[in-house]
């Protein structure tokens, strides 16, 4: 069921592979406690894995045997390279980031054509990059902590919020083509942020 419903999403729109993946998530953060000791616990967990990391090896897959055309189509088409688009995402998620957590209406539209693009060697590049890694690593440092359960439950939601951000953004925001910033495109990944805030919050 789950599959056919990812295929069926897929074909409607290529981000729905994301589908897989998001579930995965839910299954794993929300509902390991009810499986991993079961008989069938070995199972789970490996379909679990399959169904977070499934997208993102197709998604691997895809870019090594079609590189060529979709470089091609980045530089032909958009004017800089498959990497600079990388790149310029690694700015734009905290761009996203800042529109989910303190919107501005006049910042707010379905347009935003001619944004800035971005190589590796851009300073404001590797202070956003650098900035995931720190984020990441502040989640695990809190879900480690074996003292405080309430940090350790925050750390766990931090690291389901940032996957569930990643994974919603994972296709459209890499191999595809398309504009730089999509404000619909940011509409799912919000939902691992604000679920984060709520729990954070509480």
């Amino acid at each position: 069921y789950v599959l056919a419903c990812t295929i069926f999403a897929a074909y409607s729109k290529e981000n729905g592979v994301a589908v897989l993946g998001l579930i995965g998530l839910i299954e794993w953060f929300f509902f390991r406690s009810r499986w991993i000791n079961d008989r069938y616990g070995v199972l789970w967990a490996g379909l679990t894995w399959l169904a977070i990391l499934g997208t993102s090896i197709l998604l691997l897959v895809h870019l090594v045997h079609g590189w060529a055309g979709i470089n091609y189509h980045f530089e032909n088409y958009r004017g800089y390279s498959f990497f600079d688009q990388i790149a310029t995402q690694m700015v734009i998620s905290w761009e996203y980031l800042r529109n989910i957590i303190f919107p501005r209406f006049s910042q707010l539209g379905p347009y935003h054509d001619g944004h800035i693009v971005y190589s590796w060697g851009n300073w404001l590049v590797t202070i956003s990059t650098l900035a995931w890694v720190l984020i990441i690593g502040l989640a695990f440092w809190l879900k480690g902590d074996k003292k405080r359960p309430e940090m350790r439950l925050l750390g766990r939601y931090l690291l389901f919020g940032i996957s569930w951000f990643w994974m919603a953004h994972q296709i459209e925001s890499t191999v595809i083509p398309l504009e730089l910033y999509f404000e619909h495109r940011n509409y799912i990944p919000a939902i691992g942020v604000y679920f984060f805030l709520v729990v954070a919050t509480y």
